[in-house]
């Protein structure tokens, strides 16, 4: 082979334990994450509700009275002939929930998973122990729009001079990865390989300004069979190389394999420039699972199912197959159409007002700022989001106060007593029929700035911009279903925007409500347009 991969210049890494320990990383804010956005042109695909993998789900509210029940069928389209869509609804009192999302085949036997909403310079892999290390340079966690990603999506970013290591998440005998990675360079001196190891010889998917390769010992796939083209080995690459020979990659169910590939005595580390001195890229790794095992060409095929819908979907919030409503910021209207299910929001009294709103600068000085659309209403306007809030429940909202004035509560109910969000011009602030969260008390003046804010009846709580749990104390369940209202039941109202709603009809996780927050602060920061 021509372009064999060259055995010289080795340098050895220090040996690191396999297992990288338990421990999360210690989380940077998002902003530190946000070093590197969007320009103006980088907004959300304008179909992007219709992109959505769900199938048509029925929603039934427990109680035929009120303004809750649902009477209009919301349809969104899928396509599902591409990406299917893996589950059934579930059901939870009544509530049906939307199908689940794509997942990747054979679960029990991955190794690692390192999911793009995860990154972080520590990333931690959701399956087991590992979490990945920065070994030299710098690298970061940006959102990208484009070169294959119809939406923004979110990825480690590192040069050159950057080293990282996933840990030891090869089995030596057996394996199976799969990932999503690109060159971020047009020079060609700056692409080499990205996902690889010295010892074995080994590299997934780019080598020598080519992609869609494979090698493991020995060439796995052909040289014809590389991607040469200028701009289409710059774009995100989806690819799963089985050991037993099977390589797929993009959207075509095709083995481009020539040949098995190697199998080794030990386990091996997967890192990103290091090894080979003079083979380094500029790189993006959006998402990297390992297998211990070859899988067979249907779970290979399932799994790059998986990956061609996350590279299309781009961020999502979390556990879709439990949600029992998602108000979006796109569809935001006076009677607002949920995306799961049948409900839709509707004013209860006054007059709403469906609102535009641009920032003259964005959080870094930069021009243009974000813009959005939201729900707006005053004190004299009511709403009502429907009997939403299940039992053992979880919210995730994106409210403001829209001025100095009134600031009580925006998201609320009064039986039971429930606030989400805001009291008294506090922010960042949970009641579930108790105290959840702390509540100093109340500054001279509120903020009017958008709150990203997540809970469940656990006493889990997320606000703002760091992955803590602000939360004290459980919630009180409630013994059936209710209402999500603002303005109604109690004399505490407010002037207040309402941007995004969605609720789960169980507690999610820590690990899925961060990765449901992290879709919602994308909006605030680069704007629903």
């Amino acid at each position: 082979m021509a372009h064999e991969p060259p055995t010289e210049e080795v340098y050895s890494l220090e040996e690191e334990p396999g297992r990288l320990g338990s421990t999360a990383p210690s989380p940077s804010t998002f902003l530190e994450e946000l070093t590197r956005m969007f320009g103006k042109e980088m907004t959300p695909d304008p179909d992007w509700a219709n992109q959505m993998q769900e199938p048509n789900a029925s929603q039934q509210s427990l109680s035929s009275e009120g303004a809750g029940s649902p009477d209009v069928q919301v349809e969104v389209d899928g396509a599902g002939d591409v990406i299917p869509v893996q589950g059934e609804a579930q059901e939870f009192m009544g509530v049906a929930a939307a199908a689940a999302a794509p997942l990747p085949a054979a679960r029990p036997d991955i190794v690692a998973w390192y999911r793009s909403e995860d990154c972080a310079k520590a990333w931690k892999s959701s399956v087991g122990a590992w979490k990945g290390r920065l070994t030299k340079g710098d690298v970061q966690c940006l959102f990208h729009l484009g070169e294959g990603a119809r939406n923004p999506v979110r990825f480690l970013d590192g040069m050159i001079e950057s080293g990282y290591d996933f840990g030891e998440i090869m089995t030596g005998q057996d394996y199976t990865i799969c990932s999503i990675t690109r060159y971020t360079s047009d020079f060609h001196g700056d692409q080499q390989r990205i996902l690889t190891n010295n010892n074995p010889n080994f590299l997934h998917g780019h080598h020598a300004s080519r992609a869609g390769i494979a090698y493991s010992s020995k060439w796995v796939t052909n040289e014809n069979v590389a991607i040469t083209d200028p701009t289409e080995r710059q774009k995100w690459l989806v690819m799963c190389f089985s050991r037993a020979g099977i390589v797929m990659r993009g959207t075509e169910r095709k083995n481009i394999a020539a040949q098995e590939g190697g199998t080794y005595h030990k386990n091996f580390n997967v890192y990103i420039n290091e090894g080979y001195l003079n083979e380094v890229s500029d790189f993006g790794a959006m998402e990297l699972i390992t297998w211990r095992r070859s899988l067979t060409e249907p779970e290979l095929w399932h799994s790059m199912h998986y990956l061609n819908w996350r590279l299309k979907i781009g961020l999502q919030p979390a556990a879709q197959s439990a949600m029992v409503a998602w108000f979006k910021s796109e569809n935001a209207n006076r009677v607002w159409p949920s995306s799961v299910g049948t409900w839709q929001g509707r004013v209860t009294k006054g007059t709403t007002d469906v609102k535009v709103e641009q920032k003259h600068k964005d959080y870094f000085g930069r021009t243009p700022g974000p813009k959005w659309t939201y729900l707006a209403g005053s004190t004299v306007c009511g709403y009502d989001f429907g009997e939403i809030m299940t039992p053992d429940f979880t919210i995730c909202s994106v409210t403001r106060y829209l001025n100095k004035f009134n600031q009580a509560r925006i998201l609320s109910n009064f039986h039971p007593n429930f606030l989400h969000g805001h009291h008294h011009k506090r922010v960042g602030l949970a009641h579930y029929s108790t105290w959840v969260t702390a509540h100093p008390h109340p500054p001279e003046v509120g903020d009017t700035e958008w709150v990203v804010m997540c809970g469940n009846r656990e006493g889990l709580v997320m606000s703002g911009l760091d992955r803590t749990n602000k939360g004290k104390h459980p919630g009180v369940k409630y013994h059936k279903n209710f209402n999500l209202y603002i303005n109604e039941g109690l004399n505490e109202v407010s002037d207040w925007g309402v941007m995004e709603v969605i609720t789960w009809n169980r507690p999610l996780t820590e690990e899925e409500m961060w990765t449901s927050m992290v879709y919602l602060l994308w909006k605030v920061h680069i704007g629903n347009h």
